[in-house]
């Protein structure tokens, strides 16, 4: 891969960060589409980074647990 001028680095991460903070991700939220629609990015885009999975298989993802019924803290959000 050849390297990139910060102008086109800087450009190439705020584009990323725009899709992955637009509201066709419905805010990636636990089981909505635009959760799974946010880790296929980000997996194409480190595969493209030439960059190894640790995951089963050399996947990029890792499985984990999280609990619907806790309620946010409102100081911490």
């Amino acid at each position: 891969m050849m390297a990139e001028s910060n102008e086109l680095v800087r450009v190439r991460v705020a584009d990323d960060i725009r899709y992955l903070a637009a509201d066709e991700l419905e805010g990636r939220g636990p089981g909505t589409e635009g959760l799974e629609k946010a880790a296929t990015f980000i997996a194409d885009r480190f595969e493209t980074l030439g960059l190894t999975g640790a995951g089963e298989d050399g996947s990029f993802r890792r499985p984990f647990e999280i609990s619907m019924d806790t309620l946010p803290v409102k100081e911490k959000t």
